[in-house]
């Protein structure tokens, strides 16, 4: 581990920060020696300790950049103090400040992994030596670790970029990315998921690692609690990652202090995916070792997550695009088996698809349909009227409606025709419409002939009207004759008026089974007519 302690491995603190233990059995010349040394530079603060077995433990509980010691010393000397460093600490610097020894001594200290060796002097500039060397040590250490880490969360955004480029859905991505991450060290547990808008609740999708268990003991919420107040709950609210460096010493992690104690969770950073499509939750990494999100791993695995959340869009997108590929074999399924012209146009109104029956009803190639505007088929006055039931349904939320209208073919024909228009599926912008038309010609023709048909038959209610009148008038009249007279002549009257309408009612039923038409006219004598009408 790399410029700190072991159990952090990494820095310590801020970069102009420096902590660094001095082990030496004369517990006096420590505390001198302390003095002289943050004189020298403040920005060290320096620790100091007698027992070199203690300092291994220090070393394990404190979090120093660096440990200069002596080498006479009664139950460890500086060597043997070095080689247990190394065992259990790594590569934090390790000076060797020693009042005697030869070169043997220091042939044996950089045999052992020394980082520098100074001889002990009681002089201001040998402390002042003593600081620069120091911080020109953990300053190395830092670069190197910095390096090692940069390289270490690279080598992780490959391995994910490569592995996520092989799956094809939202679900795979998501599980290989919270795999991935967690299986590499200094990571333990991570996972995918987002905010329930009903209960406010935060809830993983996919995980990775072998605590898959915490989260069913930590309620993570979005809204003003302390269960909301935590990393994930912020960065719902902000959009920005955040980061918990010390969890058992973090109060807006206190909710969840015990189940991490127990997960030994030390550290952890959430991520928002956002991508440029949609709102894909968040990316949350627990790691076991405290300070594992500095500045540098933070911005790195921010970029990741952008790269995540581009892969979600794309799955996104290529789910969205098999669907309309389904909806699309559908409508053709539907439009081969229905044999109606059927066309589709997008928002601006141009053909993007034509049926070989609608080349066939306008006389236009399909290839002098595709891409032109409707109103190359449609008068000015029909695509007005198909944008305003176009608009009325985007409006109204209905998905399809009729409207009349006459296409005009390539020869001038004009061919009256119903158009049953649909709403193609689309979740944010309107996308075009599907239509299924019907020449409604010969339709139109019958109305008209019906409605020419009823005004004859009102014309003729009238006159049947009429003529059925006079005789019923005739009828009454003799009858009241016959009352006031008491002359049966009038009742032969009253049975040529009854004769009369029996007349016209046969020749009324004639008509209705023989046709609607009349259709053979013939010559009459007027005077003969006259004649009968009078006796009526």
């Amino acid at each position: 581990m790399q410029g700190s302690s072991a159990e952090d491995g990494g820095t310590s603190g801020p970069d102009g920060a420096i902590r660094l233990l001095h082990v030496d059995d004369d517990e006096a010349f420590c505390e001198q020696a302390a003095r002289h040394l943050e004189r020298a530079d403040p920005s060290l603060s320096v620790g100091t300790e007698t027992d070199p077995s203690r300092a291994l433990d220090r070393l394990a509980d404190e979090p120093f950049d660096a440990v200069v010691s002596g080498y006479e010393m009664p139950t460890l000397d500086g060597i043997q103090l070095l080689r247990a460093v190394r065992e259990r600490h790594g590569d934090i610097p390790f000076l060797l400040f020693a009042g005697t020894g030869d070169e043997s001594v220091a042939s044996e200290a950089i045999a052992a992994g020394v980082t520098d060796c100074l001889r002990k002097e009681f002089s201001t500039e040998q402390y002042a030596l003593l600081a620069n060397r120091v911080r020109k040590a953990v300053t190395a250490a830092r670069q190197r670790h910095r390096a090692g880490e940069l390289e270490r969360v690279n080598r992780l955004i490959r391995r994910v970029n490569r592995r996520i480029t092989g799956a094809d859905t939202v679900a795979e991505i998501e599980r290989t990315v919270c795999e991935t991450v967690a299986a590499a060290d200094p990571y333990r547990f991570a996972w995918i998921g987002g905010p329930d808008p009903e209960t406010g609740a935060i809830v993983a999708r996919a995980t990775g690692g072998d605590a898959a268990d915490y989260l069913d003991s930590a309620d993570i919420r979005t809204d003003d609690t302390p269960e909301g107040r935590g990393p994930a709950g912020r960065a719902v609210r902000t959009g920005e990652s955040q980061v918990a460096q010390d969890i058992p010493e973090d109060p807006s992690f206190e909710p969840w202090h015990e189940v991490a104690a127990r997960y030994e969770f030390r550290s952890v950073i959430v991520l928002p995916l956002q991508g440029s499509e949609s709102d894909h939750g968040l990316l949350t990494i627990y790691a076991g070792r405290r300070d594992a999100f500095d500045g540098t791993e933070r911005a790195i695995l921010t970029e990741l997550a952008k790269t995540i959340a581009g892969a979600l869009d794309g799955a996104e997108a290529r789910r969205r695009l098999k669907r309309r590929e389904r909806e699309l074999e559908r409508y053709e399924s539907i439009v081969e088996a229905s044999g109606d012209p059927v066309y589709v146009i997008d928002a601006a109104g141009r053909f993007g698809f034509v049926t070989d029956r609608i080349v066939g009803m306008t006389g236009y190639a399909e290839d002098e349909l595709l891409g032109e505007h409707v109103s190359k088929v449609l008068p000015a006055e029909d695509v007005r009227r198909g944008e305003e039931l176009i608009e009325s349904l985007l409006v109204t939320g209905r998905d399809r409606g009729t409207y009349e209208m006459t296409i005009r073919t390539a020869d001038g024909e004009r061919i009256t025709c119903e158009n049953h228009v649909s709403l193609l599926p689309f979740e944010d912008e309107f996308r075009g419409t599907v239509g299924v038309i019907r020449d409604i010609t010969e339709r139109k023709i019958r109305e008209h002939e019906l409605e020419r048909q009823n005004e004859r038959l009102e014309e003729f209610a009238s006159v049947i009207s009429h003529d059925l009148r006079n005789p019923i008038n005739v009828v009454r009249g003799s009858l009241e004759l016959a009352e006031q007279r008491e002359d049966l002549g009038e009742l032969d009257r009253a049975h040529r008026g009854l004769d009369r309408m029996n007349a016209l009612v046969e020749d009324l039923l004639a008509l209705a089974r023989e046709g609607e038409r009349v259709t053979e006219f013939g010559d009459v004598d007027l005077d003969v007519v006259a004649e009968r009408a009078w006796d009526v």
